[in-house]
């Protein structure tokens, strides 16, 4: 079988097709590396000239300009909050239960992580439960089971 070991160099190569899982030994054109910098010299030579259009005859494009796909990164958290549906839900699952972690809201509200993620985020700006302690434990609970939260009183 061809190896590396084997080349002659000066052009010698080996190939392995896409299609094919066996290299082949073919033989490539040779550039020196006095050849290559010529080269590279010319190129370099050619492009700083001009450039080959004139941007003020092309003028941008406005009709096929696509709209951003999120909202602008400047909303309020406030926005943010009445967005997700499942908060309130989630409230009432974490003042019921006196639970609060990330797995244990996915579970009970059947959905994935960076939701559930989201939702104990918007939990624990609101007060309603604690930091993150740094382990995976569930986080305490700073709502009575009888409690309503601040400024919440719609939640049944």
């Amino acid at each position: 079988t061809p190896g590396a070991e084997k080349l002659l160099g000066r052009g010698d190569a080996l190939y392995m097709a896409p299609d094919s899982p066996k290299l082949e030994r073919i033989q490539a054109c040779w550039v020196s590396d006095a050849e290559l910098e010529r080269l590279i010299d010319f190129w370099k030579d050619q492009a700083l000239d001009r450039p080959a259009y004139d941007v003020r005859l092309e003028p941008l494009p406005t009709s096929g300009v696509q709209k951003p796909l999120w909202p602008d990164i400047g909303t309020s958290q406030a926005d943010e909050e009445d967005e997700d549906p499942l908060l309130q839900e989630a409230i009432q699952i974490v003042r019921t239960e006196q639970r609060a972690s990330i797995s244990y809201l996915q579970r009970k509200l059947r959905i994935g992580y960076t939701r559930a993620a989201r939702l104990v985020d918007l939990l624990e700006a609101r007060g309603i439960i604690g930091p993150a302690t740094g382990s995976s434990k569930a986080r305490e609970v700073l709502l009575d089971a009888d409690e309503e939260p601040d400024g919440q009183d719609d939640i049944q």
